[in-house]
């Protein structure tokens, strides 16, 4: 954690950010089940689309309700780079990729974020220490990134890496967000981000050329979830809390995300799991221990004296 994180989280916590910070951790917990049962009904481009198309409508419709002024040219620039960087690349290739992993994985997959914030703050920013016990986490969990598919799956070991290669691009918009947007309305950040990845996906979905059909009321009913609450509200709650507890405590969020991706999987979806992905799933578990075993999160838990 930076000095900046830890002082403004110190200096600032309440109550209400814990609660704000559990509400995003449980919705986006369970964002890779629900975006499973969706992609049963519609094409890949098209619920990205469709999905940012619904959460730019509510966000724009509170900016609009609440009078939040419009931002500067300077600002409405970064907002447009940040929202490619921030949802419509991950966004797309995560939902691509989910079409050959399971839930499950890819809920593991997304607790890399955290690493990729360390390394760019450590390695980049010069903002982390680097030492040998969290350079042993990293390459674990990598090990098991790499070896989580079966190379007779399909693609192999190429879909858990473009998972991966999307939580780094998740990562650079988290530190962005928090060196060049502070101060800017967590609702007009969250709604121009949102609108940016609208707008840059529609076009992939035209040229998808899948057309949708009948899809049925369990896809349609996951899309207005995906779209509701794990995009419009949680993309609202987490610049908020970049703002409020810093970039790298709010990347800490997906390590507390993978128990509900995992149950709904497992125990919802009757996904299957392989001993290869359960000894890749194990490693990059263990990589990710190491790893946070050099990064206390005590600063979260103290209140100022």
């Amino acid at each position: 954690m930076t000095l900046t994180d830890r002082t403004r989280t110190v200096a600032r916590i309440t109550a209400v950010d814990l609660l704000l910070y559990a509400t995003m951790v449980l919705v986006w917990g369970s964002t890779y089940f629900f975006t499973a049962i969706a992609l049963r009904g519609f094409a890949p481009m098209a619920l990205v689309s469709a999905r940012m198309a619904i959460a730019a409508l509510m966000l724009c419709g509170l900016v609009c309700i609440k009078r939040v002024p419009l931002p500067s040219r300077r600002v409405a620039m970064q907002l447009f780079a940040l929202g490619i960087c921030n949802v419509a690349i991950p966004f797309t290739l995560l939902t691509i990729v989910q079409t050959h992993l399971p839930s499950t994985l890819m809920s593991v997959l997304s607790a890399t974020t955290p690493i990729f914030t360390f390394l760019i703050a450590g390695l980049v920013i010069r903002a982390e220490q680097v030492t040998v016990s969290r350079a042993v986490g990293i390459g674990l969990a990598f090990v098991g990134v790499a070896c989580m598919h079966p190379p007779q799956g399909g693609g192999g070991w190429i879909w858990p890496l473009a998972a991966a290669a999307a939580m780094l691009v998740f990562a650079i918009g988290n530190i962005a967000n928090n060196r060049y947007l502070a101060g800017v309305d967590p609702l007009l950040i969250a709604a121009g981000q949102i609108t940016t990845g609208a707008l840059v996906s529609a076009p992939l979905a035209i040229l998808e050329g899948h057309p949708i059909g009948r899809p049925g009321w369990a896809p349609v009913a996951a899309l207005i979830e995906l779209g509701l609450l794990a995009s419009a509200l949680c993309y609202l709650l987490y610049f908020r809390s970049i703002q409020r507890l810093g970039s790298t405590v709010t990347s800490f969020s997906t390590f507390m995300q993978q128990p509900i991706g995992l149950a709904l999987g497992v125990w919802v979806l009757g996904e299957t799991i392989t001993a290869q992905q359960w000894a890749a799933l194990g490693a990059i578990l263990t990589g990710l221990a190491i790893f946070t075993s050099g990064a206390t999160l005590a600063p979260l838990l103290r209140r100022p004296s």
